[in-house]
């Protein structure tokens, strides 16, 4: 949860400190320093856009306290909570420059520079699946670690997921980054401001619905609180957001995959601007991905919470609008999708009348090999 280099040399300068009183206090007889590296978690848009600064001020701190650079930087980049403070575009198009930022700062300092980034299952997250897993590890080229989480592990089959996990293996090492250019840099700044004020004032305005779906969602484990737009209460009307699991499975339990939420918008600006190019260009499975979230949307749900709240108007917005990018009608396609379709209605009749769907959520989970 980085946002200084200043965090990452206290750490670093504390560990020393420590050290250095244990040898005093315990006599310690051992020669030199053991020397550790320090991993910085980048999360948000903004700072993974940033990361360049990051990384050269405390590659200099480094040098300056400790009389040398780090041997090496191992920069950890989230992938849920950008998504979850910003939308599924802004999330992708910030880790490429991400990228591009960890490998120039690298070769400018002679630092070797090993990626790692923590994708979830479904598209909001990171789409990085056993069934999926050739077409969206070409969306990390560059990383050097993807971190594989629960539902990756155990909602598919064991033979499918090692099977997988050998691809990556083999697979990622092989990888290079795609550098951007000085216009696409320009692009992907205008795509994170524009995409990310449509998704934050709609996800701003639909909180207490979504905090209502989340609530029947079960809990994964306790963790620290992240940093971020809706990492806590903030500005006036308060708004806090579950994390990004309960985030996104809460949504998905009635339908409105939330990779949807201000991307149609998004996309129509940047086919007036000229922006959609390089959005094309660095988000490798844009089309695959919403067609992916688009067999588990449910048209009557969405439309039954515009009537209840118009914020839901602009998502139904969002949906046409990439159905126009698209060229295609979003929908279930095969059995498993229509059942996925009745369970999303189910848990949304539920939700109404202030009964409990954990039954339906669980089943509706296991359609789609994911809590959240």
């Amino acid at each position: 949860m980085t946002k200084s280099a200043d965090q990452l040399l206290k750490v670093k300068k504390t560990f020393r400190d420590v050290e250095q009183f244990k040898k005093q206090a315990f006599l310690t007889k051992r020669e030199g320093e053991q020397d550790f590296q320090v991993i910085p978690l980048i999360e948000g848009t903004d700072h993974l856009c940033t990361a360049d600064k990051l990384l050269s001020e405390y590659i200099e701190g480094h040098k300056a306290l400790f009389g040398k650079k780090p041997t090496y930087i191992r920069p950890f980049m989230a992938r849920s909570d950008p998504a979850l403070n910003a939308g599924i575009v802004p999330a992708v198009l910030s880790s490429k420059l991400a990228l591009q930022h960890f490998y120039t700062v690298g070769e400018k300092y002679g630092v070797d520079m090993y990626p790692i980034i923590g994708p979830g299952c479904l598209p909001f997250r990171g789409g990085v699946n056993p069934e999926t897993i050739k077409e969206t590890i070409q969306e990390y080229s560059g990383i050097r670690t993807i971190t594989i989480q629960s539902a990756f592990r155990y909602d598919y089959p064991l033979p499918q997921v090692k099977k997988a996990i050998q691809y990556i293996e083999n697979t990622l090492p092989t990888l290079s980054y795609t550098p951007l250019n000085a216009q696409e840099v320009s692009d992907v700044h205008w795509a994170n401001k524009t995409f990310g004020h449509y998704y934050k004032q709609t996800v701003e305005a639909a909180a207490d619905v979504i905090n209502g779906l989340s609530a029947q969602v079960p809990s994964r484990r306790e963790r620290m609180q992240h940093i971020g737009l809706f990492g806590y209460s903030r500005g006036l009307g308060k708004v806090s957001l579950p994390r990004a699991i309960k985030f996104t499975s809460a949504l998905y339990n009635v339908g409105v995959p939330p990779e949807f939420i201000g991307t149609g918008r998004g996309l129509r600006d940047a086919m007036r601007t000229g922006a959609l190019k390089t959005i094309e260009k660095h988000y490798l499975n844009l089309r695959a991905d919403f067609i992916h979230a688009g067999k588990y949307l449910n048209k009557e749900n969405l439309a039954l919470l515009a009537k209840e709240n118009p914020v839901f108007k602009e998502i139904e917005t969002d949906v046409q609008e990439v159905e126009n990018y698209l060229g295609v009608e979003l929908g279930p396609l095969k059995t498993k999708h229509f059942i996925y379709r009745n369970l999303a209605s189910s848990c949304y009749l539920h939700y109404k009348e202030g009964e409990e769907f954990g039954d339906e959520l669980e089943k509706a989970a296991a359609i789609r090999h994911s809590l959240g």
